[in-house]
């Protein structure tokens, strides 16, 4: 664009020269028309240039105006940039956190383990976000790393936070998967006393009885209480969705759930996605959310803005979005062999709670 509008302003100053020239150069004792001459060259740029701005389909609020701020066009030359900007700075524990992060949001999660160990290492292992995080990135590239060095991180992260969200819930995983059922309900407890999200709420509460059921525990009066203040807070919210969705953009709304047939499939290590796509446009998707293996079902999922990948490429795009629930048994967000998933075509104005079914296998 940047090369198109040079073009064009030689063409007009060509063209000013040609009508401004014949008034200047008059006969001798004839007086040049300078006014006229200085109207034609100040009315036809500006008048060009306006008719040009008004008329055109080209979005001046964005392409060139970002490109020429230097703005990354997409996700993955934002990371690029960060990634030279840190090989630059290699002292930046806060830049390679950033980096990491952006990593694990592009699913590149060799690449968001290798930033995150770079962050630990200037941090002396000191940051519990950054603990945490690193242990979460071992685990997208490996399952079977929580088990050991992610263990030993999320420790290190609660002993230096016993408050930090991330920790607690992977902590409580890892005591679960080695057998230490009470370790892992007093941290998931500690979570849950922290106000998670609606449906963290719920996969707790289910987890906590289910604990307390098989050490023979008799029922904490607590999870009562936070099933009633979610079941609360649920119809608070069914009631406003249609104010919510126009204060904080479009949100999507599903239950998803698994066909009995396929149940046995999700039993094994793995991650949950769920995410939103255009079914006009390629690309990255809409908004997405992931869950670890084990997360029970049926699961209430909502999905809007603040789950985009790219900001300018979200939810409010699109007035038609297919909603897509797939259990990636390697961890990765691509489709391979043997992923069960399931599809809805959503509306972007519904109110309503979808139902969404994993109900296929890819081939």
């Amino acid at each position: 664009m940047t090369l198109f509008l040079l073009i064009a302003a030689a063409l007009v100053g060509l063209a000013v020269l040609l009508l401004t020239w014949p008034l200047l150069q008059t006969p001798s004792g004839v007086k040049p028309a300078l006014w006229s001459a200085l109207a034609i060259g100040f009315l036809l740029p500006v008048g060009a240039g306006l008719l040009y701005y008004r008329l055109s389909n080209y979005d001046w609020t964005q392409s060139d105006l970002e490109a020429g701020a230097g703005v990354p066009s997409s996700v993955e030359e934002m990371v690029d940039r960060l990634e030279k900007r840190m090989a630059e700075n290699p002292t930046d524990p806060v830049g390679f956190a950033m980096l990491g992060r952006s990593q694990l949001t592009l699913k590149n999660y060799p690449k968001a383990v290798a930033a995150f160990e770079k962050a630990y290492a200037l941090t002396q292992g000191k940051d519990a976000e950054i603990d945490a995080r690193l242990a979460e990135a071992l685990a997208m590239a490996d399952p079977q790393s929580l088990s050991v060095r992610g263990a030993q991180l999320l420790s290190e992260a609660l002993k230096a936070d016993p408050n930090n969200p991330r920790a607690l819930w992977y902590g409580g995983v890892v005591a679960f998967s080695q057998g230490d059922k009470s370790l892992a309900r007093t941290r998931w407890m500690t979570l849950l006393e922290l106000h998670p999200p609606a449906d963290v709420v719920a996969v707790l509460v289910k987890q906590i009885r289910q604990i307390d059921a098989q050490l023979g525990s008799p029922a904490d009066p607590r999870l009562a209480a936070l099933e009633s203040n979610q079941q609360a807070a649920s119809e608070a919210s069914a009631d406003t969705s249609s104010a919510s969705a126009t204060q904080d953009g479009v949100r999507v709304r599903v239950r998803v759930s698994v066909a009995d047939k396929l149940s046995d499939r999700l039993k094994g290590p793995g991650t949950l996605f769920v995410f939103a796509q255009d079914p006009q446009s390629p690309g990255p998707p809409l908004a997405v959310k992931r869950f670890p293996a084990g997360t029970p079902l049926p699961l209430d999922v909502d999905l809007s803005a603040a789950d985009a990948m790219i900001p300018s490429r979200s939810l409010a795009q699109v007035t038609q979005a297919k909603i897509v629930a797939r259990f990636s048994v390697s961890g990765q967000p691509i489709a391979q062999h043997g992923d069960v998933y399931g599809e809805l075509s959503y509306p972007t104005n519904r109110t309503d709670r979808a139902s969404l079914v994993l109900d296929q296998l890819v081939p």
